[in-house]
Formats: structure tokens, C-alpha cells, sequence
């Protein structure tokens, strides 16, 4: 099995994050070859329900663990329970091409490569603190918490490493939002937008089935990636900022 060393010499093209796509699902979506291929440092994904988002962050994971040596790859989620479930995708993905540089240890919420890479799952439930990632991918980050996403940037200072955040949509607030419509100053973001029209294997038929099974609204952010208003509000977002319309000429 390689060492340090010898992976620090190995051309890191052979395991680029679409090359791992492809070794372990074959042919990805467009918008997967543009993820996969991004050397953006910030990204957000808005998607739909079982688009393949978390198969493209697992591809990212194995590639940045193969490619760089020694380097750490942590997974934030709402729960442990979600992160360690990106985790076991990763796994999978590792499995599907070899295991290349074998495993120093594997289990639940950590992956160990004998490169010195390794995967971590990370929550609020547990301290974010003492890692220092090259690469952070935050899924579901419309559950993470403000706090928790706050407490969680720091640990890419030292690496000055990626932030890359997939949700599906959910209400209009939060860091989430707040990053993808623009609305967050002082930094730029390269922004993706898959709604399950976009997704070949959501067919027709089973969307037409989850139109007439689902509310008007919970369908249109789960498989359009449209962003819901306050279900227990009485004004919607779109008749508060009409309301507030510098375009219209008072009365008095």
C-alpha cells in the first residue's frame, strides 16, 4: 500500500472527482460534470429530492482524500445520524474503485486512509472544534443551524480550504438562503440550481404521481427548488415586499 510519500508523487488526474464519479456510477448528469470539475472555492447546490447530490459530495470526498495526502475532509449535517449516512456513501464510492490506498480505519463517523487522509461526520451535536479541513461539504445546510454553520467556517482558516453546501429548499431564512439569493455580503459563491426537471431518473410518471400526493408548496421545493414561505404566516414574502414597494406613490 502506498505511503505519503509515494501518493504525494502520484498524479492526482487518475483520481479527479469526476473520474470517481464515473469509476463508481458511470455517466453523471451535466450539472454533476460541472460540480465534480468546479475548482470554485465556495459553492452552493440547490436541489431537488434524489437528484444525486449526495453521490456527487461522496465522488468530491473520495478525490480530495486520494489527491491530497495527510489531509482531512469533514462532513457537516443537521444530526450525526445524516452526516455518518454522506459518510457511508463515501464509503461506498471508495469501495466501487478498489480502495486504492486502503483503510487505516473505518467506521461509522470517520474514514482513515493509509495515505493519512481521512473523513469526518460533524453536527452540532458533537465540538466542531480541533479540526482543520481542506475540504467541507455541509448537507441539507437548510437544517443546519445558523450557529452550528458559524461555528463551523473557522475550521478553514489555517487550510484556506472549500466550502461546497447542497440543500433542498425550505424556508426563506437562514445562512442558506441568505448565500444563494445573494443577500450575503463579502463573499462570492458559484451557485447551482438542479430542479427534479433537470434529473433523469425522476420520470415523468413518478413526479405526476408526487404532484397529486404532495401539497402544491412542499412539491414545489422539494422537486422544483422553490423556496417556501412561512407555512404558519399569514402574509407570504412575496406580499410583504410588495408592501414595501418604493415605486408606489404615497397617499398623503
Amino acid at each position: 500500500l502506498a505511503t505519503i510519500a509515494q501518493w504525494e508523487q502520484k498524479p492526482s488526474a487518475e483520481y479527479g472527482a469526476l473520474s470517481v464519479f464515473r469509476e463508481a456510477f458511470g455517466e453523471p448528469d451535466d450539472w454533476q460534470v460541472d460540480l465534480c470539475t468546479s475548482t470554485a472555492s465556495r459553492i452552493l447546490t440547490l436541489c431537488a429530492r434524489q437528484s444525486g447530490k449526495t453521490s456527487s459530495l461522496a465522488a468530491i470526498i473520495v478525490s480530495e482524500l486520494l489527491t491530497k495526502p495527510g489531509c482531512t475532509a469533514a462532513i457537516l449535517a443537521p444530526t450525526l445520524q445524516h452526516a455518518s449516512e454522506v459518510l457511508h456513501r463515501t464509503r461506498a464510492v471508495y469501495a466501487a474503485i478498489g480502495r486504492p490506498a486502503g483503510a487505516l480505519a473505518d467506521s461509522a463517523l470517520r474514514l482513515t486512509l493509509n495515505n493519512g487522509s481521512r473523513a469526518v461526520c460533524l453536527s452540532a451535536e458533537r465540538s466542531l472544534r480541533g479540526f482543520s479541513p481542506t475540504l467541507l461539504v455541509a448537507d441539507e445546510a437548510c437544517l443546519i443551524e445558523d450557529s452550528t454553520y458559524y461555528a463551523a467556517r473557522p475550521l478553514l482558516a489555517a487550510t484556506k480550504g472549500r466550502l461546497i453546501a447542497t440543500s433542498t429548499p425550505r424556508g426563506r431564512f437562514g445562512w442558506f438562503y441568505e448565500a444563494y439569493e445573494g443577500n450575503a455580503s463579502g463573499e462570492s459563491w458559484r451557485r447551482f440550481k438542479v430542479p427534479a426537471i433537470e434529473v433523469p431518473r425522476l420520470t415523468e410518471d413518478f413526479l405526476s404521481g408526487e404532484r397529486k400526493a404532495l401539497p402544491a408548496a412542499v412539491y414545489a421545493a422539494e422537486y422544483d427548488c422553490v423556496w417556501m414561505d412561512d407555512t404558519f404566516g399569514v402574509w407570504s414574502k412575496a406580499m410583504i415586499d410588495a408592501a414595501f414597494n418604493k415605486e408606489t406613490v404615497p397617499l398623503w
